[in-house]
């Protein structure tokens, strides 16, 4: 038997409403970078099935990451996509600044 709704509460036997919670609370934590274990597994399919120019503007934090580690970045790309890293989630971040400082770049961002 399901949760009634009461006060507040949500009837987990209507599967629409149902639904809806589950997909607003699912991009709750891919905005927040919280991933499961299928979640590394479907970017990972991603990931490989795109050139990187398309994998740098993926939706997924977890293919941007992989790209900030793929040695098809180079470095005139990596100094070119600083700006838009800026506006990417701190993980993202933290990976640009970590390949740059392999790559023997100066980095602006501050992670």
């Amino acid at each position: 038997m399901g949760i009634k709704k009461k006060e507040g509460q949500y009837d987990f036997e209507n599967e629409e409403e149902t639904e809806y919670i589950w997909k607003e609370v699912y991009k709750t934590l891919e905005k927040d970078a919280i991933y499961a274990q299928y979640d590394f597994f479907s970017a990972l399919e991603n990931y490989f099935s795109l050139p990187i120019e398309k994998a740098l503007v993926f939706s997924n934090s977890i293919v941007k990451i992989l790209c900030m580690m793929d040695r098809r970045l180079g470095k005139r790309t990596l100094l070119r996509i600083e700006e838009s890293i800026l506006e990417e989630h701190s993980i993202i971040k933290y990976f640009y600044q970590l390949r740059g400082e392999a790559e023997g770049i100066q980095s602006k961002l501050k992670v």
